[in-house]
C-alpha cells in the first residue's frame, strides 16, 4: 500500500475528539487497541500513531515529528520518506511545504528513543 493510500485509508476512518472530551484530562496517548476500541476518535497524537502503524505495517519506514504548528501549539504529525502525514492536511506534504517548526521526532523503529531536531530529513 502507497504512502497515500495509508493516508486515505486513515483519515476516511479517523475521527478527531479532543482528548479532554474524550478522557476529561488535557493529555492522552491511546495505544493503538484503545484506538481501535473507540471507534478511530482521538487527537493530533492518536492519528499519528495510526499513519506510524499502518506505515510500517506496510514495510515503509515511518516516524513521529514533535512540531509547532504556524500558531505555535504543540502537534504531533508522522513522517515517511521526506512526507508528512498529518490529520489537519486533506493530503501527504513534503515536509518543506508546511508552515510548522520541527522540534523532536522519534526513532524509525519502535522503541527508539527521541532526539531534538532543528530541521527535518527524510530517514
Amino acid at each position: 500500500m502507497s504512502v497515500d493510500e495509508i493516508f486515505a485509508k486513515v483519515m476516511r476512518t479517523f475521527h478527531y475528539t479532543s482528548d479532554k472530551e474524550l478522557f476529561q484530562t488535557p493529555d492522552y496517548w491511546q495505544t493503538l487497541d484503545e484506538l481501535e476500541l473507540n471507534g478511530m476518535m482521538g487527537d493530533c497524537e492518536d492519528a499519528a500513531a495510526a499513519f506510524v502503524h499502518k506505515l510500517r505495517e506496510n514495510g515503509h519506514t515511518a516516524r513521529f515529528v514533535l512540531c509547532l504548528t504556524e500558531d505555535s501549539e504543540a502537534h504531533l504529525v508522522a513522517e515517511c520518506e521526506g512526507m508528512i502525514l498529518d490529520n489537519r492536511q486533506t493530503r501527504v506534504e513534503p515536509l518543506d511545504r508546511l508552515n510548522y517548526k520541527w522540534l523532536a521526532c522519534s526513532g524509525d523503529k519502535p522503541g527508539m528513543p527521541w532526539r531534538r531536531i532543528d530541521g527535518i530529513t527524510s530517514t
